[in-house]
């Protein structure tokens, strides 16, 4: 499995506005996609990484997300056609060494940039983390998109939830 073939993301749209996979097949790259050629590999779960990916594959970037098996659990949100659209899937279990196995592949067989939303310790477990990845590809760039940083405190009482993250990071909003 290598990430070199078609990729990038159409500039069509379908019956609703929405780019068709059919479409996304199709996709020749051109001299306006600036990021044509780029081969990201998404790490990530919700919003944060996957509004970066995609924005990245809407401007020409070949992206496979690495989804955890059963797939990513947030394609139940509605808002999730939003970030998912033009972007390959894989769907490996990390926690074993033939998923980890399956991520080092692609990451040797060209991926230019990893972004990932694992804290430091589950990217660790997964095989997933930077020193792990760059020692296959020195040339990797890897972007680490966590809820709270690698510094926040970890197993402080009462820390459950989004809404505690959100306010130590500071994007709670106040009612």
């Amino acid at each position: 499995m290598c990430l070199h073939g078609q990729g990038g993301y159409s500039k069509a749209t379908g019956p609703r506005g929405e780019r068709t996979r059919e479409q996304d097949r199709q996709r020749v790259p051109t001299a306006a996609d600036p990021c044509a050629g780029l081969h990201l590999i998404g790490l990530s779960s919700r919003a944060a990484g996957g509004i970066a990916t995609v924005v990245l594959a809407d401007c020409g970037a070949d992206v496979i997300n690495v989804e955890p098996p059963g797939g990513d659990p947030a394609r139940r949100l509605p808002s999730a056609p939003m970030w998912l659209r033009g972007k390959r899937s894989v769907i490996p279990d990390l926690a074993g060494p033939s998923g980890q196995e399956v991520l080092h592949r692609l990451v040797l067989c060209g991926g230019d940039v990893v972004v990932a939303s694992y804290g430091p310790g589950a990217a660790r477990a997964r095989r997933a983390d930077y020193e792990t990845l760059a020692a296959l590809n020195p040339a990797l760039v890897y972007c680490s998109v966590t809820a709270g940083g690698h510094a926040l405190p970890r197993g402080l009482p009462g820390r459950r939830g989004a809404g505690c993250r959100q306010a130590q990071t500071g994007v709670g909003v106040r009612k």
